[in-house]
């Protein structure tokens, strides 16, 4: 940690205040926010994006963001930057853009401050996040982009293969969503309208990009309903040193003959590699 010797000051032995000092004390308390960071989001998956710390909700519907006052660690940065509350209305192709915009804090015992070459600048920097309808990715960040801790994340890339191709999945609806705290990982998931032929058959749920590696074999019960009504308790399985999942009936029996008619859906904690 950086840190100002201040041992050698005394009444008798002032120390002048120089560039490098400021700097470095700056340097220190951003150091130390980034480590905190990083230990608190240990284990995310989207390390590169930006992480909401708190507030950040949109409460708006459409095209109307209502964004509540809040807090983001900007990874580009390797700061946290403040959010005031705001309403955008995003108009045509536009997004949600959050640009790092810098005000000055103007008083008479703060800017202007005047230098020893007698010229006038402003050094007492005020920089938040200010949102705004703009092109994507023509500011620090999109809102989309930012990560909520303590949320489940939609997972959109994934493959499921029935061992037998007895089961299929068609047309129906697939939900992923993934929780993320530290090295721990909740997987919920909802596979609707599947087909089965009546057989013993297994049904592997791979995720291809966004989840890290599985560290050891972990068990769960799910279940599966004919519609509305139970019909189906199974075992999920995540496989260590992979990010695939097992889906096998409890005992090892056969499913039933469905035809776009089997839901799916069960969660699973484990433990990341």
């Amino acid at each position: 940690m950086k840190k100002i010797k201040t041992t050698d000051i005394t009444s008798t032995s002032a120390m002048p205040l120089k560039k490098g000092s400021l700097d470095h004390l700056q340097a220190a308390y951003i150091e130390t926010i980034q480590d905190v960071n990083k230990a608190y989001w240990a284990g995310d998956r989207a390390s590169t994006l930006p992480k909401a710390l708190y507030g950040l909700e949109n409460t708006g519907s459409g095209s109307t963001y209502i964004i509540s006052a809040g807090a983001l660690m900007l990874t580009s940065y390797g700061e946290v930057f403040r959010c005031d509350a705001q309403t955008v209305v995003v108009s045509g192709s536009n997004v949600l853009v959050g640009t790092v915009t810098t005000t000055y804090l103007t008083a008479a015992d703060a800017d202007p401050v005047e230098f020893s070459d007698s010229t006038l600048n402003s050094v007492h920097e005020i920089r938040k996040i200010v949102w705004s309808s703009a092109a994507s990715s023509s500011g620090n960040l999109n809102y989309s982009e930012l990560v909520f801790r303590n949320s489940f994340d939609d997972l959109s890339s994934y493959t499921l293969a029935g061992n037998l191709n007895a089961w299929t999945i068609g047309t129906g609806s697939v939900s992923l969503k993934l929780l993320i705290e530290g090295k721990k990982a909740t997987l919920f998931f909802e596979i609707d309208n599947t087909t089965t032929a009546g057989v013993n058959d297994t049904l592997t749920l791979g995720i291809t990009s966004g989840l890290p590696l599985i560290k050891q074999n972990v068990f769960a019960t799910a279940f599966a309903t004919n519609g509305s009504t139970f019909d189906e308790l199974f075992v999920i399985t995540a496989l260590a040193g992979t990010s695939t999942f097992r889906l096998r009936l409890v005992p090892l029996d056969q499913w039933g003959a469905y035809t776009n008619l089997l839901d799916i859906k069960g969660q699973i904690t484990f433990e990341l590699a």
